[in-house]
């Protein structure tokens, strides 16, 4: 998100193309933060509509634009791509629940780490077995 508001911060420095309104860069920055609301309350498909929207605001009249095009749809495919996954942050701060995935994540990497360490150590184990003698 903070790199995509720098990026639409960005299109200020592009020459102002005829038809733009006067505050187009803070409607669009608007536009990302009512995303980000949607997303921390949990609703996806209303964040995409919004930023769906946002793609409209920004066009492609310069090369930022197309730039900043390409990775609001990256992001808008990152969260299709994960629709089901996204929680409901505001709740779960609503209710003292963590509202960090950290926790989660270290364990899976260590879990692995474990399974990687168990199965070095059976290769090694079978490494050093003599063979039987005839």
């Amino acid at each position: 998100m903070s790199q995509l508001s720098q990026a639409i911060k960005g299109l200020a420095t592009d020459p102002p193309v005829e038809g733009d309104l006067p505050n187009r860069i803070e409607d669009c920055l608007r536009e990302l933060r009512r995303a980000k609301a949607y997303l921390w309350h949990g609703s996806p498909h209303r964040a995409l509509r919004t930023l769906d929207e946002l793609s409209w605001n920004i066009g492609t009249e310069s090369p930022r634009a197309s730039e900043l095009q390409e990775k609001l749809e990256e992001f808008m495919n990152y969260i299709t791509s994960n629709v089901t996954s996204i929680p409901n942050y505001s709740d779960r701060h609503r209710h003292g629940e963590p509202i960090a995935s950290g926790f989660v994540e270290s364990a899976r990497q260590s879990g692995g780490q474990q399974a990687r360490s168990v199965q070095k150590f059976e290769r090694s184990d079978r490494t050093m077995r003599k063979p039987a003698a005839r």
